[in-house]
């Protein structure tokens, strides 16, 4: 994305997708983890209500990419569920930010 469209460009779609995320959760830790990666860190909660929250965060945006049809790059999103044995491994990554 940089190298095609430029920090600037990347930088204004990090946001996007930052504040996207902060207005769809509410007590979760969310992290950028890589160049466009976020971590969200939900804790004590069941695979069920998980699942709800990825498909809020889903519809949210597909509603941005509806939104913005004339940009030339879309947000996407894929999502998986990791529970530790260890919740240092959590804590770690926690203490990261």
């Amino acid at each position: 994305m940089n190298d095609s469209l430029g920090h600037t460009y990347g930088d204004k779609l990090l946001i996007q997708m930052g504040n996207l995320l902060k207005n769809q959760l509410y007590s979760e830790t969310i992290a950028r983890y890589g160049g466009d990666e976020f971590v969200v860190l939900i804790e004590n909660t069941t695979e069920k209500d998980v699942k709800t929250i990825f498909s809020k965060i889903r519809r949210a945006i597909d509603k941005y990419n509806q939104s913005n049809p004339i940009l030339p790059i879309e947000l996407s999103i894929r999502m998986g569920i990791f529970t530790p044995f260890d919740w240092t491994y959590v804590k770690n990554l926690q203490k990261r930010r």
